[in-house]
């Protein structure tokens, strides 16, 4: 019984087994034929939680099946909504051990066609701040879920599906379409996606934990076009365009600190910088690696012209930057500062920016980050040449441009040294200019440059700078093109002081030329040294003046409350220069004088000093003037001088004392602009004398007194009414020379205004014999007198030599506009012009004439004519002149200036004078009576000298006019 009992368990249980065995078959049949609706399963689902703990807001039908490929029953799940993502497919796979033992959690999971989104805006990091933090705080929050989910499912599959991912400000990345797959084992994941748009363009990734996290990603034609809401949010630089090839790999460790990173992906990316319309392509390559926590990645760059490389050291392990390397081959500074990013400034970046502008070669620039820092910049250096470049180093200095040079700098301090370049028609060399204290609220310029120009640009240079330029403006007389070395510091501030500026200056120059270094002197083949700074300008230099050499030195501070200059000057003087000044005052000079001058110019007091003096012992030469020649002996010159601007007072003091000759004298002008002039002593072999010259406004008083005063040279080319002179003058005199004459105690004094003579008085006796020479007013009218016993020594002291020995001489006129008008009368004088009465004798047989040539000369009884003399000029009128063997009649011109002159007239024997005596036409007829011999009456002559060449022209007459007679006649009763 027991065991029928047994067989009819045994029966029920294989019956129930074949039941349940069929009726699996028969589910799995069915299932495998058709999916079927189980829309009760949302109440399982409901029950274990599933929608609460994934926050699923509504999910649609539910089909089962059962994949004969993968021999796992699926669950298909349609509309999955929530708040993070939309699947419209959704696929769940069953094991049956699972199901066989009542559990329905599902261990595939695959979405097909759905839209996901991550959101990461709770936090404050964006995208373009790459925080590594920002992954290690997401997973940190989200592991609890995160880690759920996942042990759910040995497999997860996503297909054809969108991702969405969500920052700060609503702004987001949308990457699709997307194939994923997650494969579970124990703790253990990997995960594989694949990103494909086109055939040839996709991104491939796995990400594996296997003891680690690995990720590994691989590009091919992988084209990355960010939206343009993320696109906004970089500060710098917008992609438009990024397209990737290559493979990247990357380890974490479970705590996700990098523990390896290698990566070599080539790009071309089409982007666009702030503020700047054009867009920009680059194409490169990105190299990373990883050795003991440090990473180490590598940018190259290449745009049309330049190459970029960029190295990246990174800690992984503390999380923080170590540095940041570019370098560049060839760019614009415009391009420079286009690809710049606004993160990485400093206060030499900031300044450089808006201030350089050119071409850059080999640039280097290095970043070092302070610590616990992820990008917060330490130290900064950077190294560039440049050329074609222009500079504004300082808002107040003129631009430099077209330099090349080399530039360093870093987070406090810039230089740049210019091998070449030009400002302001200056050419630069060699110059540096530094730029420090970049980090502080002020900053300031040191600059060193040499330039190279002539003095009238470096001027107009200067005029463009913040330098007081007053101190330069000498400058202006000097020709040539020095080398200058000019160096200048001061805080770059807009408003800038001079007082805030230092500077210093030298200038070089050779071979050049000083123009007006005193009335009107030139230097030449000068080499001068000029140092200039804030509070003194030094120079010192030679040349030659005038073929003479010339050396000098100086100093001039600038100091308000002591400017004053200090010169010396030693020359070689030529003595000959004197005669520049004074015409002839040396002659047949020899040698040098050397001279020592000291000059002090005191720009406050507003004066200067001159003092200095000379050797002698160098100098022969005759001082016309002062009938002294000097033969090399020992003598000194020393000057001094005082003129006074404020007071409007000179004094100067002069004296030579060698052994034949002394001179003392003072000059002294006052405020009153009254001169006086003392010449204390004046002794020579001819002189011993002294004077006081005074001149009060236009006029001058002059007093001469002493032994002997020789003015034979003192008067040179003084002529009446060539000047507006007004002299008073008195000489008191013992001895008075002149022309190798002498007179002796003479009375000599007059006066003259506006260049003519008022009153003059010369007399004086010599040998018994008295002279006199006079200017007075008679009756309001001016007269001019002569009176002389002996007219030949009067005319010679005068040094004018007629060629005639004379008698008494007496000349007068009347002046009248400025002219004299009178006579001159002569007796008892002596002809001595051999060729002019040589000729004589072949017209006329006069024996006596002959004779008298051969004694000394012919005699004549008198001389009277008319004249006029004006302007140096006089004009003789009616000139007779009776002797025993000729009569004359003349008329002619004589100017004093040249000694030329123009004499004609009648020239007529004795013999035809007594006929006329004797025999007397009657009146108005021609007389016609010839001599003896020939038939000759008379001859007419004319006597020309013209710069020392005379002419002696006769011609022979045989009439004589009325007129002529009746001078003869006169000329016969006279005798």
């Amino acid at each position: 019984m027991k065991i029928l009992k047994l067989k009819k368990i045994s029966k029920f249980i294989s019956w129930m087994f074949l039941f349940f065995t069929s009726a699996i078959a028969l589910l799995f049949l069915l299932v495998s034929l058709k999916p079927v609706k189980i829309n009760f399963i949302n109440e399982i689902i409901d029950n274990q939680n599933i929608l609460e703990n994934y926050k699923i807001n509504k999910i649609g039908d539910v089909y089962f099946s059962f994949n004969k490929f993968s021999k796992k029953f699926e669950i298909l799940v349609d509309d999955i909504k929530s708040e993070s993502f939309n699947i419209p497919n959704l696929l769940l796979g069953i094991n049956i051990k699972n199901l066989l033992k009542g559990s329905f959690h599902p261990t595939i999971l695959k979405v097909y066609d759905s839209d996901l989104s991550l959101n990461f805006q709770d936090y404050k990091n964006t995208i373009h701040e790459l925080d590594m933090k920002l992954f290690e705080s997401y997973f940190e929050k989200k592991d609890e879920n995160l880690e759920k989910f996942l042990n759910n499912f040995e497999i997860i599959e996503l297909s054809n599906s969108f991702l969405n991912i969500d920052f700060v400000n609503n702004k987001s990345i949308n990457f699709g379409p997307i194939d994923l797959k997650i494969e579970k084992k124990e703790s253990d994941y990997k995960l594989k996606g694949l990103i494909q748009k086109e055939k040839n363009e996709f991104l491939s990734f796995e990400f594996s934990k296997e003891n680690f996290l690995n990720l590994k990603m691989n590009f091919e034609n992988f084209k990355v076009e960010p939206p343009p809401e993320i696109i906004e949010e970089f500060k710098y630089f917008k992609f438009t365009q990024l397209i990737l090839n290559g493979n990247t790999e990357l380890k974490f460790s479970n705590d996700f600190v990098i523990s390896n990173f290698s990566s070599n992906i080539l790009f071309d990316c089409n982007f666009k910088i702030d503020d700047i319309d054009k867009e920009n392509f680059v194409e490169g390559n990105f190299e990373s690696s990883f050795n003991e926590s440090i990473l180490y990645t590598n940018l190259n760059l290449t745009d049309k012209v330049s190459k970029i490389n960029t190295t990246y050291l990174f800690d992984t392990e503390r999380k923080v930057s170590k540095k940041l390397n570019f370098n560049v081959d060839n760019i614009s500074m415009q391009n420079l500062k286009e690809y710049w990013p606004n993160a990485i400034n400093t206060p030499a970046v900031d300044w450089i920016k808006p201030n350089i502008n050119g071409q850059l070669n080999n640039v280097r620039i290095s970043f070092s980050f302070l610590e616990n820092s992820y990008f917060d910049i330490d130290k900064f250096s950077a190294k560039f040449d440049y050329f074609d470049v222009s500079v504004k180093y300082q808002e107040q200095m003129p631009k430099v441009e077209n330099i090349s040079g080399s530039a360093e700098f870093n987070e406090k301090n810039l230089n740049f040294y210019i091998d070449q370049g030009f400002s302001e028609k200056i050419l630069l060399k060699n110059s540096v200019v530094t730029i420090t204290d970049l980090n502080q609220s002020i900053e300031k310029i040191f600059i060193e440059l040499n330039l190279e120009s002539n003095s009238v640009d470096f001027l107009n240079y200067l005029s463009e700078s913040p330098i007081d330029i007053s101190n330069f403006e000498r400058l202006k007389l000097i020709q040539g093109e020095p080398s200058i070395n000019l160096k200048l510091d001061f805080p770059l501030l807009l408003d800038l002081s001079l007082e805030q500026i230092n500077y210093f200056a030298q200038l070089n120059y050779i071979n050049s030329t000083i123009n007006n270094i005193y009335s009107n002197f030139i230097l030449n083949n000068s080499d001068i040294s000029i140092l200039v700074n804030k509070e003194s300008i030094k120079y010192n230099g030679r040349g030659f003046l005038k073929n003479m050499k010339v050396k000098f030195e100086g100093e001039e501070n600038l100091y308000e409350v002591k400017k004053k200059e200090n010169i010396k000057v030693f020359i070689d003087l030529n003595p000959l220069l004197v005669n520049d000044l004074s015409n002839n005052f040396i002659l047949n000079a020899n040698g040098i004088i050397p001279l020592n001058i000291n000059i002090i110019i005191d720009k406050l007091g507003n004066y200067i000093d001159i003092s200095g003096q000379g050797d002698l012992s160098s100098f022969s030469g005759l001082l016309s003037k002062l009938d002294y020649e000097h033969n090399y002996s020992s003598g000194k010159i020393i000057f001094s001088s005082n003129i006074n601007y404020n007071l409007n007072t000179h004094t100067s003091n002069f004296l030579i004392n060698s052994e034949n000759f002394k001179i003392d004298s003072e000059f002294i002008k006052n405020k009153n602009n009254e001169i006086n002039i003392n010449l204390n002593k004046v002794v020579s072999p001819t002189q011993d004398f002294s004077a006081k010259i005074k001149k009060t406004d236009e006029k001058f008083d002059v007093v001469i007194t002493g032994k002997k005063f020789n003015f034979e040279n003192f008067f040179d080319n003084v002529e009446q009414g060539k000047n507006n002179l007004n002299l008073d003058f008195s000489v008191k005199i013992d001895e008075l020379n002149y022309n190798n004459l002498s007179a002796y105690k003479p009375t000599f004094f007059g006066s003259m205004k506006r260049g003519y003579f008022e009153n003059f008085l010369f007399e004086f006796i010599d040998n018994n014999e008295y002279h006199s020479i006079k200017i007075f007013k008679k009756n309001k009218k001016k007269m001019f007198q002569i009176n002389s016993d002996n007219g030949e020594t009067l005319l010679n002291f005068f040094d004018i030599d007629p060629n005639v020995k004379m008698g008494k001489l007496f000349v007068e006129a009347i002046e009248k506009n400025n002219a004299y008008n009178g006579k001159i009368l002569l007796n008892s004088l002596v002809a001595y012009d051999a060729p002019f009465f040589a000729k004589v004798l072949t017209l006329f047989s006069l024996d006596g004439l002959e004779q008298n040539l051969k004694d000394g000369g012919v005699f004549f009884e008198s001389l009277e004519s008319n004249y006029i003399f004006e302007n140096g000029t006089i004009l003789l009128d009616n000139g007779l002149m009776r002797g025993s063997d000729l009569g004359l009649t003349f008329n002619g011109e004589i100017n004093l200036h040249t000694n030329d002159f123009d004499v004609s007239g009648t020239l007529v024997p004795a013999y035809t004078i007594n006929t006329l005596i004797t025999s007397v036409p009657i009146i108005g007829d021609i007389i016609t009576i010839g001599s003896p011999e020939e038939g000759i009456l008379a001859t007419t002559f004319n006597i020309k000298n013209f710069n020392d060449d005379v002419k002696i022209e006769f011609n022979p007459i045989s009439v004589l006019v009325p007129s002529i007679i009746r001078n003869l006649i006169k000329l016969g009763d006279t005798n």
